[in-house]
């Protein structure tokens, strides 16, 4: 009575159409996955391999801290004015010479478009008294500082015979830039 063939046939029809709406979305979901793992464990291979790099670079980079340390004395960030005050005074004590007045005049900013840091510029008015030998060297060690610092005018005058003891006292008076740099936020 019945068709073993046809009754075949219908059961491997219904096989191919249960395959096809169940077993193949899932088959494919699983291919999905599986790709996606496949690209995440490149991406964490990646990403070890720039750890792994950036480790390398610090350990490089930590046989020169003498250097950095220089450079970020040089280019402090944000530095306190007691302690360029501080550098003047005892300068000018070590080479001399008396520090009669130092005052802050003015900050300017400008910004580094590349870099995304503020250089920032104090301006400093110092005024000493002493000889000129003296004067030489405490520009010597203004000069050699580590302290990224630009002397930008000089001017002097003689002290006046009654209130000098020797004729050989100036006043000098320097108008000083002293930089340093802030790192931006994003």
């Amino acid at each position: 009575m019945k068709n073993p063939i046809l009754l075949s046939v219908i059961n491997f029809a219904i096989i191919a159409i249960l395959a096809f709406y169940f077993l193949i979305p899932k088959y494919q979901d699983l291919s999905y996955s599986n790709m996606q793992a496949e690209l995440r464990v490149d991406r964490l291979k990646n990403l070890q391999e720039h750890f792994s790099e950036l480790s390398s670079l610090d350990q490089e980079l930590s046989a020169y801290q003498a250097e950095m340390a220089k450079v970020q004395s040089a280019l402090p960030e944000d530095p306190s004015l007691a302690s360029v005050f501080y550098f003047f005074q005892e300068s000018a004590k070590q080479n001399g010479l008396l520090l009669t007045s130092i005052s802050f005049s003015s900050t300017k900013r400008e910004q580094a478009n590349k870099e995304k840091t503020e250089i920032k510029e104090d301006i400093f008015s110092v005024e000493v008294t002493g000889s000129y030998t003296a004067f030489k060297n405490f520009l010597s060690t203004v000069e050699r500082s580590a302290r990224l610092i630009e002397i930008e005018s000089i001017s002097f005058s003689s002290k006046k015979e009654e209130e000098s003891v020797s004729k050989d006292l100036f006043s000098f008076e320097l108008s000083v830039k002293v930089y340093s740099y802030m790192a931006l936020s994003n």
